[in-house]
């Protein structure tokens, strides 16, 4: 297996990689990521016909995939650039840290599905669980949306049940189970029944309690209080109470037959990752305690999570004001409009680079901002003409010395730094959780 961190720059493979099942060609792989765009996660390959060795470059996404299947695979770790200028200086993203911030964002819970994709058809690779990125997004989300569920009340329904009723009869007699296990026995008072009933044990809450207790054994043992693992074993305590109507048994073809409902968007969005955790651990509780997993190849989208981090920060300071999030025009989709007041108005983008960080600027994402302060739907919305020139800010990842509020103060302090090239072009640091905190 090829272990690197994210954003690693092309440098040839250490010796110890063995690619001897490599051919000349590039190995690579696209995210599907929004609006129809496809982004690189890694790509491996000869620079020229003339290079002996293979060049490795990945982007910001997480995650474990095969660069060759069954061959060699390739495991891309959450590592931040802390240094350009000292090679090999990284720090760790604490990225189910950052993951606990987003989920107090209602606004941003709804882009949680595009955060993540899982290649279910490929063969599995074998990983320590302890570097298993992919299940404490579905754990999150999903506690996340049952709780809205539990809050708007679990949806009742007709459900099938046999029984083996005494002295009467109900809905369909079973025929053979009643002779099997009644009459046979010179039992002639008890009938076997189908029937259907109305309450919440119905195949989808039961469904939703079985992925629950995959949760429940799931909690204690890979969060810590780093990661605010109260603050989800007290979402599953409130959850659990309310299935108490609710029993977990749901056969695995019962689980497949769980449809959607168009008029219940929790719902939809809930079995679903259900049945992917369930999926996940092969449908055995005992998995969730092994050392080693065998995990569907899936990838990690590390700049929309910072971009969705950062959304949760804003609306802390947006209550009362407007705060457009992915703000749409023809084929352009902007980040954030922020709409303080008349004299206080942003075209924000969030930056997952470190180049801004270590007091530098990307002209083309310069160029992409300002373009977008030049849209003529964006200066209706924000009530300017064309005679105005809008306020430009990259938002950026500083673990050190990044802001934790993103107020209307925090924007305009001093810490905001300006660019002496373009007008009204300003970059402002966010603080982001890490694991190792050495510096």
């Amino acid at each position: 297996m090829i272990v690197v961190g994210e954003h690693h720059n092309g440098k040839p493979l250490p010796d110890y990689v063995d690619l001897s099942a490599l051919n000349e060609k590039p190995y690579k792989f696209f995210f599907d990521a929004s609006h129809n765009q496809k982004e690189l996660c890694f790509h491996l390959q000869k620079k020229s016909d003339d290079d002996e060795d293979f060049h490795l470059e990945t982007n910001y996404y997480l995650g474990v995939d095969w660069v060759l299947k069954n061959k060699l695979s390739i495991q891309v770790q959450p590592k931040f650039n802390k240094n350009r200028e000292q090679d090999g200086q990284y720090v760790e993203i604490d990225f189910k840290a950052m993951l606990a911030e987003v989920l107090l964002s209602k606004k941003a819970t709804n882009y949680l599905h595009h955060l993540y994709q899982i290649k279910w058809h490929d063969p599995l690779i074998e990983l320590d669980q302890k570097e298993d990125l992919l299940t404490p997004f579905l754990v999150m989300e999903y506690l996340n949306l049952l709780k809205t569920i539990v809050r708007k009340g679990l949806r009742k329904g007709y459900y099938k049940v046999q029984q083996n009723l005494q002295s009467k009869v109900k809905g369909k007699i079973l025929v053979s189970q009643t002779i099997k296990h009644n009459h046979a026995k010179g039992n002639f008072l008890n009938t076997h029944c189908a029937f259907e009933e109305f309450g919440f044990n119905t195949p989808e809450n039961r469904l939703l309690k079985k992925a629950l207790e995959f949760v429940k054994a799931y909690l204690p043992k890979y969060f810590n209080a780093k990661t605010n693992a109260t603050t989800f074993q007290n979402a599953f305590n409130y959850i659990d109470g309310a299935f108490g109507q609710v029993n977990s048994q749901i056969e695995l073809t019962e689980v497949k037959a769980v449809k959607r409902n168009p008029f219940f968007k929790e719902y939809n969005r809930a079995t679903n990752l259900a049945k992917l955790i369930l999926k996940r651990y092969g449908y055995k509780e005992s998995n969730v305690s092994k050392t080693k997993i065998k995990t569907p190849p899936y990838w990690i989208n590390m700049a929309m999570l910072f971009e969705l981090f950062v959304l949760s920060k804003l609306e802390k300071s947006f209550v009362g004001k407007k705060l457009h999030f992915q703000f749409p025009e023809a084929n352009n989709v902007l980040d954030f409009l922020l709409d303080f007041d008349e004299e206080n108005q942003f075209v924000a983008d969030a930056k997952y680079k470190g180049v801004y960080k270590e007091g530098g600027w990307e002209t083309d994402n310069v160029r992409q901002l300002s373009g977008y302060a030049r849209l003529t739907k964006v200066l209706k919305e924000l009530r300017k003409d064309e005679n105005d020139v809008v306020n430009c800010l990259i938002l950026y990842p500083d673990e050190k010395n990044g802001k934790t509020d993103l107020s209307l103060e925090t924007i305009k302090s001093p810490s905001t730094i300006k660019s002496h090239q373009y007008a009204k072009m300003y970059k402002l640091g966010v603080q982001i959780p890490i694991v190792n905190n050495n510096f």
